[in-house]
């Protein structure tokens, strides 16, 4: 069984799959598929983005919290 993997791979995964999909299903010789993936998917690639900074404020709220916690018993 393989690794689990983050959520920054698995958006990594998912934008390779979108590009890899609009390369093979563009025109012939279309090497910057970037305007179709906007127009087409435009949508997706940013709640990726959002979920994936809200993950990241999340985990760095939780280890601040955690720190604040964890000094109030040294003092």
């Amino acid at each position: 069984m393989g690794k689990p993997c983050s959520l920054q791979s698995r958006v990594q995964e998912a934008v390779r799959a979108i590009v890899d999909f609009v390369k093979r299903e563009g025109p012939n010789g279309w090497d910057d598929p970037w305007s179709k993936i906007q127009q087409s998917y435009g949508d997706v690639l940013e709640i990726l983005h959002w979920s994936t900074s809200l993950m990241r404020d999340s985990i760095e709220l939780s280890l601040f919290q955690k720190n604040k916690d964890s000094r109030r018993f040294l003092i």
